[in-house]
């Protein structure tokens, strides 16, 4: 069943293996986050990286926003170090906010935070 196994009668998200996925992309709401947002994140695994398929996720994603505005602005934020994510979100509809720091079990990350320029300014985008 994917990335997921079921334990009784609750269904769990397990560690993603190879061959399971070519990609993941998530959207949550994370109260732990600087400020509380719909946060977009991606992973790729090595061997179908460089072929755009983060992009055309986040895109899809993008397009649903506008299409229903339920989530409101998206956020990314990316490990300051990540290359290959910072340069895609610059390929995006997304403006940078900044650099700021984000602690998580007691470790601090220099991280970098995106948000979709289509609701950049807090609200809805328009046709």
């Amino acid at each position: 069943m994917g990335g997921f196994e079921r334990t009784g009668g609750t269904l769990r998200l397990r560690d993603v293996e190879t061959g399971d996925v070519d990609l993941y992309v998530r959207l949550r709401c994370n109260p732990l986050m600087t400020v509380g947002c719909a946060e977009v994140g991606w992973m790729v695994l090595p061997e179908h990286q460089g072929r755009g398929v983060a992009k055309a996720a986040v895109l899809l994603l993008l397009a649903r926003e506008q299409q229903e505005q339920r989530w409101g602005p998206l956020h990314a934020f990316t490990s300051t170090a990540n290359v290959a994510s910072n340069a895609l979100c610059r390929s995006l509809p997304f403006r940078l906010v900044g650099e700021e720091s984000y602690v998580f079990v007691g470790h601090e990350y220099p991280v970098t935070h995106w948000m979709s320029e289509s609701t950049a300014s807090g609200g809805r985008a328009t046709s």
